[in-house]
C-alpha cells in the first residue's frame, strides 16, 4: 500500500516538473518574440530587392529623389554637349542652314498630337522601338508587346509632318517638343547591309534592293557569273562600301542616307538628341522629361543581330583598306561632326 502511494507521488512529482519546464519554455519563447518584434517590423517595412527580368513591359525601378535628381542633372549635361556639337558644326558649315526644311525631313518626322511631340526617325537607329512607344502613347495599343514592327511602321505612315499643310507644319515645328536618335554612322551602314542585303528573307521580298544589288555586282565584282548578275544575291561588305563611297548621296535610300539630310539638325532645334549606344539612359531621360516614364517603358531588345556585336563590327571593318575607310568617313563626315562621333583612325 505504502509502495503504491510512493509510486503515485513520484509520478505526480515528475508531471509537475515537466509542467514547470514547459511553462518556462513558453515564457522564453514569449520573451524572444517580444524582444525581436521591432526588428521584424523593420524588416517587413524595408523593400526587398528583386532580380531583374528581361521583359518589355518592365518599368525601371523607382529611384530615390536624390538619385533621380543626380541622373537628370548628368543627362542634362550630356544633352548640352550634344547640342554644342550641332551648334558648332552648323556654324562651321553655313550651307546646312540655307533654305527651307526639305520634304525628305518632313517625311521623317512623326507627329504625336496627343502629346505635342515630333520625332525625326532615322532607320537602323532604333526607330522601330520608338515608334512602338509612341504608338502606345497615342492610344493605338495598351502595351508595346502588342505591337509588331510592321504594325508600328504602318500606324505612323499617315502621321508624318509632310501630311499636314504648311500652317500646321509651322505651328508644330515651333511649339511641339522635338527629338531624334542617331547611331554611329559606320555601325548603321553595316546594319543596313546586314539587314537589307545579307538577310535573304528581306532581300528576296524587296525588288528595289535586288535591282540595286545587281547594279553593285555588275560595277564592282570582277568576273561575276551570269547567275550572280541575275540575282544580285550575296554582295559583299566591301562591295557595299564601294557603292556607298562611289555613288551620289542624294540618291541614297533612307536606310543609309546621312543624318543631316534626314533630320536637318541645323534648321530644326531638337529638344533632345539620343544615341543608340546609350539608349537605356537616353530613353529614360527623354521619357522622364516628357512625363511618360510610368505610362510606357522603352522596349528591350530580345535579340541582337550578329552585325550589331562589337566583334562582328571589328571583323567587317578590318576587311576595308585605309583608303576605303577614309572614303567611307568622307561620306558621313558631317554626321560624325554634328553628333559628336569620334573620327576613326585613318592613318
Amino acid at each position: 500500500m505504502v509502495k503504491g502511494i510512493k509510486s503515485q507521488t513520484c509520478q505526480v512529482y515528475w508531471v509537475f516538473i515537466m509542467l514547470c519546464f514547459m511553462i518556462w519554455i513558453v515564457f522564453l519563447l514569449f520573451q524572444y518574440q517580444l524582444l525581436s518584434k521591432p526588428r521584424a517590423l523593420r524588416l517587413k517595412s524595408e523593400p526587398q530587392s528583386q532580380p531583374y527580368k528581361v521583359n518589355k513591359q518592365k518599368q525601371h525601378p523607382q529611384l530615390p529623389h536624390s538619385t533621380m535628381d543626380a541622373f537628370l542633372k548628368e543627362q542634362s549635361e550630356v544633352q548640352l554637349q550634344r547640342h554644342k556639337y550641332i551648334q558648332e558644326s552648323c556654324a562651321k558649315h553655313p550651307h546646312l542652314n540655307v533654305g527651307d526644311i526639305s520634304h525628305t525631313t518632313k517625311r521623317q518626322i512623326l507627329v504625336v498630337d496627343k502629346h505635342r511631340l515630333l520625332y525625326c526617325f532615322i532607320p537602323k537607329a532604333g526607330c522601330t522601338n520608338w515608334k512602338t512607344v509612341l504608338a502606345v502613347m497615342d492610344g493605338y495599343r495598351s502595351r508595346t508587346d502588342d505591337i509588331t514592327g510592321p504594325m508600328a511602321h504602318d500606324y505612323y505612315e499617315k502621321r508624318r509632318l509632310s501630311s499636314y499643310n504648311q500652317t500646321e507644319q509651322k505651328y508644330r515645328l515651333e511649339t511641339y517638343t522635338k527629338f531624334t536618335v542617331t547611331r554611329h554612322p559606320f555601325e548603321r551602314a553595316l546594319s543596313a547591309y546586314g539587314n537589307k542585303f545579307a538577310n535573304m528573307n528581306v532581300y528576296r521580298g524587296y525588288p528595289p534592293y535586288q535591282k540595286l544589288a545587281r547594279s553593285i555586282m555588275k560595277k564592282f565584282r570582277k568576273n561575276a557569273t551570269p547567275v550572280q548578275l541575275k540575282t544580285g544575291e550575296n554582295i559583299t561588305w566591301v562591295e557595299w562600301v564601294s557603292y556607298l563611297t562611289k555613288s551620289r548621296p542624294e540618291e541614297f535610300d533612307v536606310h543609309w542616307m546621312e543624318y543631316f539630310q534626314l533630320c536637318s539638325p541645323c534648321k530644326i532645334n531638337y529638344d533632345y538628341i539620343g544615341k543608340l549606344d546609350t539608349i537605356s539612359d537616353d530613353s529614360e531621360y527623354i521619357q522622364t522629361k516628357l512625363g511618360i516614364q510610368k505610362k510606357v517603358s522603352f522596349p528591350s531588345r530580345k535579340t541582337s543581330l550578329p552585325y550589331n556585336s562589337s566583334d562582328k563590327f571589328d571583323n567587317y571593318m578590318s576587311q576595308l583598306s585605309q583608303e576605303q575607310l577614309r572614303n567611307l568617313w568622307e561620306v558621313y563626315r558631317l554626321d560624325f561632326e554634328l553628333f559628336g562621333y569620334s573620327k576613326p583612325n585613318l592613318s
